[in-house]
């Protein structure tokens, strides 16, 4: 059909995410940015870039998938295959580094966002639809994900599973 575009691999796994932790009665998603960049499930919630000298630069990130586990929040960016994931390392670990967990919290609910139970811990993670397993990351809760399964590697992610 004219007019419409093949699904990419990181259409196949930022939608895989989305559905499987939509459909989880312990987990809450907060925010879907897909690669297409609407978001028309969930609310857009950003996050202002902060530069090395703790100053805002006007500039906001959007992080493709925030869910909300117990008290855990996991901010979770997808890409095609993992090794692609360079630039959003940094992008998540510098969000680390910004702001605390709580600050975080005080500023998605400024957008909307609401949290039955407050989370005190934060998560960063990467999805794929193609890991390659020399680019898994100890600190990361790590994703595969394609039509039809979902897998968990590492311990992180693997722990985050059984909480569901």
């Amino acid at each position: 059909m004219k007019g419409f575009r093949q699904k990419t691999d990181e259409d196949i796994a930022s939608e895989k995410l989305y559905d499987f932790f939509d459909e989880q009665k312990k987990a809450v998603v907060h925010c879907w940015h897909p690669p297409d960049g609407k978001s028309y499930f969930t609310l857009l919630l950003q996050i202002p870039q902060i530069n090395a000298k703790g100053e805002r630069t006007g500039k906001r990130d959007h992080i493709d998938l925030i869910v909300q586990i117990k008290d855990i929040l996991l901010l979770l960016e997808v890409k095609g295959t993992l090794s692609d994931s360079g630039v959003d390392i940094d992008k998540l670990n510098n969000i680390k580094k910004a702001f605390t967990i709580d600050q975080l919290v005080e500023l998605f609910e400024k957008q909307g966002a609401e949290f039955a139970i407050k989370p005190k811990e934060l998560i960063l993670g990467l999805g794929a639809r193609y890991v390659d397993t020399k680019y898994i990351k100890d600190d990361f809760a790590i994703f595969q994900a394609d039509n039809n399964s979902l897998l968990s590697h590492g311990e992180i992610a693997e722990n985050l599973l059984k909480l569901l």
